[in-house]
């Protein structure tokens, strides 16, 4: 991985998973480094500015909560075979993430996404990270 400057044109963007430290992450948007977005989750608190809506789940998911319908190019069946099928709101924020093309997906979930981040990386593009690394990378 390369380092990333803090004097670079764009911040990276991130999609953060709801237990990824937030204090780190502010530090980082603050030194113009990163651009935090949170996945409109049911009953989540979400906490940054920018908010990006998830694919809505049949059954999973109240319809009108604010998530969209998945087109042909939907990667949440495919995320749900590599993460497990009990991750259901991950595998929708991981989808979401690869839709709106962010830069990292930014998680502290060990066992269910980091331990998958070559799969993932190699079967859909998405290049997870925890918040320490991704401090390492900003400075």
């Amino acid at each position: 991985m390369s380092k990333v400057s803090n004097q670079q044109k764009k911040p990276l963007k991130i999609t953060r998973d709801s237990g990824a430290n937030l204090t780190i992450l502010k530090e980082l948007e603050r030194d113009g480094c990163i651009e935090i977005h949170d996945v409109l989750g049911e009953n989540e608190t979400v906490k940054v500015e920018n908010k990006s809506k998830p694919v809505a789940v049949v059954g999973h998911c109240k319809l009108g909560d604010g998530s969209v319908y998945a087109g042909n190019d939907c990667k949440y069946s495919g995320i749900v075979e590599v993460i497990g099928k009990d991750n259901i709101q991950d595998a929708r924020k991981l989808e979401t993430h690869v839709r709106y093309k962010h830069d990292y997906f930014v998680t502290e979930d060990k066992d269910d996404i980091l331990s998958n981040w070559l799969e993932l990386k190699n079967k859909f593009g998405i290049k997870v990270i925890d918040p320490e690394k991704l401090k390492e990378l900003c400075q």
